[in-house]
C-alpha cells in the first residue's frame, strides 16, 4: 500500500482491526521485517508497518534524515489513515530511536504518554488525548494545523519556544525559516482564545525569540 505525504509517498502494510499497533522498522531493514507480527497480530489490533523514508519501497529524497523527522513522517502516516486514537509503538533499532522521538515530539498520540492530557488556564480548556480546546466550556473550533500549533505550546507550557523549534514542530525541518507561517496561526488563534488578540493573556510573544503560553 502507499500513502501521500506531504513531500514524500510512504510505503506501509496494514493488517487487522482493532486498537491501532505502529511497528518501525531498524536500519538497514524495511517494513518486510514485521510480516510475522502482522500475521499474528490482526486478531488482537491494527497493525500498521511503514517503510522509513529512504528505505523499502518508500521515497529517497536527499539524505540525510533526522530521527524527528522520521517520526514526523509516521504521524503524517497515521493522519493519511485517518487514526485518530493514540497508539501503541513499538520499535526495533533505529526504529525504537525513531519511536521515543515519537514519544517525545506527539506524547498524545502514544496510548500512555500523557500522564497529564488536560491543560487549564483562566478560562481556556486543551484536552490533548480527544485534540479539543475549549473557551468558557465552549468548544473551539480549530483548523488541524492550529491545534497542533496550540499542542505544542500546550506540552511545553510556561516555557519559551522558539520560531524554530515551533516551526520544525508543527510543519517539519523543510520548513524552519518561514517565521511568517507563525505570525498568520499564532494571529487566527489569539482570534479565537483571547478576548483580545491585540492584547493577549495567554499566547504571549517573546519579541525576538518566539512564543510562550502562560501556565498560571
Amino acid at each position: 500500500m502507499r500513502a501521500q505525504l506531504t513531500d514524500i509517498v510512504m510505503a506501509y502494510d496494514e493488517a487487522g482491526s482493532g486498537p491501532p499497533l505502529l511497528l518501525i522498522h531498524g536500519y538497514p531493514l524495511s517494513r518486510k521485517l514485521w510480516a510475522p507480527q502482522l500475521a499474528a497480530l490482526g486478531d488482537a489490533a491494527r497493525v500498521i508497518a511503514p517503510d522509513l523514508r529512504g528505505f523499502g519501497e518508500s521515497d529517497a529524497p536527499k539524505a540525510p534524515y533526522t530521527m524527528d523527522q522520521l517520526a514526523d513522517d509516521c504521524v503524517a502516516l497515521l493522519d493519511s489513515l485517518e487514526v485518530t486514537e493514540p497508539v501503541v509503538v513499538g520499535g526495533l533499532s533505529m526504529g525504537g530511536y525513531i519511536a521515543l522521538a515519537f514519544w517525545r515530539r506527539h506524547a498524545a498520540r502514544v496510548a500512555g504518554g500523557e500522564g497529564e492530557t488536560v491543560f487549564e488556564t483562566g478560562e481556556l480548556r486543551v484536552d490533548l488525548a480527544a485534540r479539543l480546546a475549549y473557551r468558557r466550556g465552549e468548544e473551539v473550533r480549530l483548523t488541524r494545523t492550529e491545534y497542533r500549533l496550540l499542542a505544542a505550546l500546550v506540552k511545553h507550557a510556561g516555557k519559551v519556544l522558539t520560531h524554530r523549534q515551533l516551526l520544525v514542530e508543527v510543519w517539519g525541518p523543510g520548513s524552519a525559516s518561514e517565521t511568517h507561517y507563525l505570525r498568520v496561526y499564532m494571529a487566527q488563534l489569539r482570534h479565537k482564545l483571547e478576548d483580545d488578540p491585540a492584547r493577549p493573556r495567554h499566547l504571549l510573544t517573546e519579541t525576538g525569540v518566539g512564543y510562550r503560553l502562560r501556565a498560571d
